[in-house]
């Protein structure tokens, strides 16, 4: 009696156990889906995403468990890997038509039209069918990812890559991510973030034989990521270790937003609503600013236009109006030229570096007129534009500004523009020689 008593409790205990490994914990590298959160975690993103379709009570569920925790731990930060309890959420099993279980369906990076719902997006999934190990799912599982969206980027393309308004590209204003490198092959979590990120960010590569990039970047060691964008003076380097998590936030500081997140609230798994209430529409994004040509006549111009702003200010300080009025009147024709062309997204501000010759030497000490410069008030940096005032130059300056293959120097010290500009000094009378 004992001992069948004892061989019962064994029994209960096992049962306890493989129960326990289903559904999978908080602590589980699997990530668990509800039919609230089926269609944002898994529609919403252009991540590969693995889903198993389980029961609890599934004997080979049970079987796959360690095997699918052990994938996911591998796949980690790479793809997706998650599960849905079908007892408890119903819907996305009979959306997906499953019938038994488990069942393993992939759901690939790429989004499509979701014919029923307009403004959303779907993803077909593919049945997984091969071994029911973590090998064979981490194998099946990289072997979709594709390096189609990353740029090889030498000396010879590096203008097109990264020019801003290449929309062949991507979208207008979509940061470069640039990866250097001393590897053959892009690894598999570049290539993944280059999926995720797709339409978001331009991702490149840079191979360790481009002398010439690495020494404008000053690359000495592998790998090195930099992020460039259209309103820093230079690039922005990633600093931590590599790994998805530390690459994933930096990234997303600088992309373009999600557009993908903007789905209608409440949208579930089989087409059910949290709510019955009808969503409230986001309200409408913010008129974009208005870039004009500002002349600065004092601190408050400064401040107001340039200071409290983030990004680059372009400041031209011109000769005055009663010295060179011809001059003055060629070069705010160029700037305006440049201001109404709209292919920067600066702030365009000049000065009369005459009248207000203090607040020049701040930036240009003792500097011929005209002079341009480039100017981050967040990193308090400048970089200088040296050759003719044309639009041709000034754009090819700001083209390797927005790249960051300008070279900027420190500003320890912001110049103040005073209310008025500082008298000059008054010349001594001439003497004339009246024995002449």
């Amino acid at each position: 009696m004992g001992r069948a008593v004892v061989i019962l409790l064994l029994a209960v205990l096992i049962g306890l156990v493989c129960v326990e490994a289903l559904p999978y914990g908080k602590e589980s590298s699997v990530m668990s889906l509800t039919d609230n959160d089926f269609v944002e975690k898994v529609f919403a993103t252009q991540k590969v995403t693995i889903v198993e379709f389980y029961a609890p009570w599934c004997g080979h569920c049970k079987s796959l468990a360690p095997h699918y925790e052990k994938a996911a731990e591998n796949l980690k930060g790479i793809i997706q890997v998650a599960a849905i309890d079908c007892d408890q959420h119903k819907g996305a099993a009979g959306q997906f038509g499953i019938k038994g279980f488990p069942t393993i369906k992939v759901f690939g990076a790429e989004l499509e039209p979701d014919t029923k719902k307009k403004g959303a997006f779907i993803k077909t999934p593919t049945d997984y069918n091969g071994p029911r190990t973590a090998k064979g799912i981490v194998d099946y599982a990289l072997s979709l990812l594709h390096a189609r969206y990353i740029q090889k980027v030498t000396s010879s393309n590096v203008e097109s890559i990264l020019d801003f308004n290449n929309t062949k590209l991507s979208p207008p204003g979509a940061p470069r991510v640039l990866l250097f490198t001393n590897k053959k092959e892009s690894s598999n979590l570049y290539k993944s973030l280059s999926m995720e990120y797709k339409g978001r960010a331009v991702f490149g590569e840079v191979r360790d034989k481009e002398k010439a990039l690495l020494e404008t970047y000053s690359i000495t060691t592998f790998p090195q990521v930099l992020i460039l964008t259209g309103n820093q003076p230079e690039p922005i380097r990633f600093d931590k270790s590599i790994n998805y998590d530390n690459l994933h936030a930096f990234i997303e500081g600088h992309a373009l937003p999600n557009q993908l997140k903007a789905k209608p609230a409440g949208s579930s798994a089989g087409g059910k609503q949290k709510s019955d209430k009808k969503a409230t529409p986001p309200p409408p994004p913010p008129p974009p600013e208005k870039i004009e040509l500002v002349e600065l006549l004092k601190q408050e111009d400064f401040e107001k236009n340039c200071l409290e702003k983030k990004g680059i200010c372009v400041i031209s300080f011109l000769p005055s109006n009663t010295s060179d009025p011809e001059g003055l009147a060629s070069y705010l024709k160029v700037l305006q030229g440049l201001v109404d062309g709209g292919k920067f997204g600066f702030r365009w501000l000049w000065v009369d570096g005459e009248l207000y010759s203090a607040f020049k030497d701040g930036f240009v000490p003792n500097a011929d007129l005209p002079r341009l410069v480039a100017y981050s008030p967040a990193k308090k940096r400048l970089t200088l534009f040296t050759s003719s005032f044309t639009t041709s130059n000034i754009e090819s300056f700001l083209e390797r500004v927005m790249t960051g293959r300008a070279q900027s120097v420190a500003v320890e010290k912001t110049p103040f523009l005073p209310a008025e500009p500082l008298p000059k000094p008054t010349p001594l009378p001439i003497e004339e020689d009246l024995d002449e």
